[in-house]
């Protein structure tokens, strides 16, 4: 199932490129993309950049959280080495970073938990990792809460993101060295 999902958007990206052949195309960017969209199709089943998004203005939203994830978790924080020097600034843009990203992630349990309510008579397959926790949080409640299934998203997220962007790594170092057998393939 989720081999599906890397081998749709690996090839989503490549149709991509191809119709963009003329054109100077940032792969850091692509690859950003491809990663964030792999990741987050396995874990709500959407995708947030390309042209296939569902929503908009949801993949706005998720566009801007990440980008102002990545900016503040790449600054240094000089009270995280020196306690008694705290910027309240920095920490009030953390907070309200973090408060923004616990309501998007609520929104897509909310979401994931209304799929399953109105899907639950045919007996469709749960197929993402969402959907997947809150079947465990109706058989283990105590176990699965709203908060612990946020935790788990946050988590396996960060564990994707290391995982394809070594499985990209990996394939672009393959593809370099064997560059005339791959363009023979295409």
């Amino acid at each position: 199932m989720l081999s599906a999902i890397r081998l749709e958007e690996v090839k989503s990206m490549i149709c991509v490129l191809f119709r963009n052949q003329n054109q100077i195309v940032d792969m850091k960017t692509v690859f950003f993309e491809l990663t964030l969209n792999i990741m987050m199709r396995m874990i709500a089943g959407k995708r947030y950049y390309g042209e296939d998004v569902s929503d908009v203005e949801e993949a706005k939203r998720f566009r801007a959280i990440h980008a102002e994830s990545f900016v503040l978790g790449g600054k240094t924080i000089i009270g995280d080495f020196i306690p008694w020097i705290k910027s309240k600034k920095m920490e009030k843009r953390l907070t309200e970073c973090h408060l923004k990203s616990d309501s998007f992630m609520q929104y897509l349990i909310e979401e994931q938990r209304r799929k399953i309510v109105e899907s639950d008579c045919c007996g469709e397959k749960k197929t993402n990792l969402i959907q997947v926790l809150l079947s465990l949080q109706e058989t283990e409640s105590g176990y699965y809460s709203d908060d612990v299934i946020k935790g788990i998203i946050l988590v396996r997220s960060l564990i994707m993101l290391f995982d394809l962007l070594i499985i990209m790594i990996n394939g672009v170092v393959i593809i370099i060295q064997n560059s005339q057998m791959f363009f023979i393939i295409l």
